[in-house]
């Protein structure tokens, strides 16, 4: 996907559950010219946030949290921001795997369906419904309830970006498929003929 033109005066802070989910995000926001810190840290997030001097006068800050997150975190940390969304200081977007989330007692700006790979989705819910309302953006169809038929496919995945190799190789090996890697396209033809797959991703723009 085309990166889109805006550029937001501001940060991020990633707060997730995998460090796969967290380095997609990452690599997305930084693709987008934002710059992004993130962890797996309930801890460092905070301490990250909190921290007067990663805050510049002018800017917005996003909290791009794990839904899992949203719903564990103390009431004093749920004041908190609670607090800096009010005044507008952060805006908190919710990254969920599944097509329908929870109700969340924090004031989420807008709702992205992992893995983070769109920079159109994250562009429109970084820069819209800040008026307290939640948006849903996605750009993934509903995955089907039955994944036995995809389990023990042969899969070759091209694609030269190194982070979209990791989220998606982990996806399909999550769903019981074998994967192969191609960072070309003419390693990943090599491999077709030498290979019989039952499935192939590619990126359609190869080099």
């Amino acid at each position: 996907p085309e990166i889109p033109n805006f550029k937001p005066h501001g940060h991020a802070v990633v707060w997730e559950t995998l460090d796969t989910s967290l380095q997609a995000a990452i690599a997305l926001l930084e693709r987008c010219g934002i710059p992004a810190w993130g962890t797996t840290s309930r801890a460092e997030a905070f301490r990250h946030l909190q921290n007067r001097d990663n805050l510049t006068v002018g800017e917005q800050s996003w909290l791009l949290m794990a839904e899992s997150h949203a719903h564990a975190i103390g009431e004093e940390q749920k004041g908190w921001l609670n607090e800096k969304t009010k005044q507008g200081e952060l805006h908190i977007v919710l990254l969920s795997s599944r097509a329908k989330h929870q109700p969340t007692p924090l004031p989420i700006q807008a709702v992205l369906r992992k893995p983070l790979m769109d920079p159109k989705a994250l562009e429109e819910a970084l820069t819209t419904n800040r008026n307290g309302t939640e948006s849903t953006v996605s750009d993934h169809e509903d995955s089907p309830d039955d994944l036995s038929t995809v389990s023990d496919l042969r899969v070759l995945l091209a694609d030269d970006e190194p982070v979209n190799r990791l989220v998606l190789g982990k996806l399909l090996k999550r769903l019981g498929c074998s994967v192969d890697f191609a960072e070309t396209g003419e390693d990943a033809l090599q491999k077709a003929q030498e290979k019989d797959y039952d499935m192939i991703f590619m990126d359609c723009r190869m080099p």
